[in-house]
């Protein structure tokens, strides 16, 4: 008499953790959301995880992060949020025959590419993407509006740069001024609450300053 049998299936999920660590997120966000990454990697058990750091553009995690605390990205790729290009390649460095999913750490400032079409490519492929929201930086008090200048200017010449900028009270400022890295002027200013629009001359004494 054959004796019976239970046929069990075991599906091993892969999960991609996506961490932002752009500038613009702060310091405790990043202690967060390293904290968050370290968890997930330390209750996988016999499943797949990979923590992926990004920016502009997502980096491999360097061997002092591999002790759980996440770095800002160095450089231009951390001056920006691309979650697109986060979420495409996250789904991509998932193996096959794995349950795919996808924890997104983020303060959700994009400046690059498009969350709303890699959402709709996830949906697509049956791949979740749980988001952990980041606070992000508080915004400056100091906000510079615009910076106006001539369209050219040669060695030798003074010429006008026109500065708007809003003030959350009065306060003494100095505008640093360079230009391809080099100096071209410091000027000292009173700032009041509110708008100020300041007027500075500069000059330039080299070429390609």
């Amino acid at each position: 008499m054959a004796e019976p049998k239970m046929n069990s299936e075991e599906s091993k999920v892969a999960v991609s953790v996506l961490v932002d660590t752009s500038a613009s997120v702060s310091e405790q966000d990043l202690a967060q959301a390293s904290a968050v990454a370290s968890r997930i990697v330390g209750d996988k058990g016999r499943n797949w995880v990979k923590v992926i750091p990004f920016g502009r553009t997502t980096r491999p995690v360097s061997e002092a992060e591999e002790k759980g605390k996440l770095s800002y990205t160095a450089g231009a790729g951390g001056r920006g949020t691309d979650l697109e290009t986060a979420l495409r390649e996250g789904m991509a460095a998932m193996p096959a025959g794995l349950v795919p999913r996808i924890a997104l750490l983020s303060d959700g400032k994009e400046n690059k590419g498009s969350v709303t079409r890699a959402l709709w490519q996830a949906q697509q492929l049956g791949v979740p993407v749980d988001v952990y929201p980041m606070a992000g930086r508080p915004k400056p008090a100091l906000r510079l509006e615009s910076v106006s200048f001539p369209a050219q200017a040669f060695a030798g010449d003074r010429f006008p740069i026109e500065i708007a900028l809003e003030a959350p009270r009065p306060a003494a400022a100095s505008i640093d001024l360079t230009a391809e890295g080099k100096a071209i002027g410091t000027n000292a200013v009173q700032l009041q609450a509110g708008m100020n629009r300041v007027r500075v001359q500069v000059a330039l004494n080299t070429p390609g300053a």
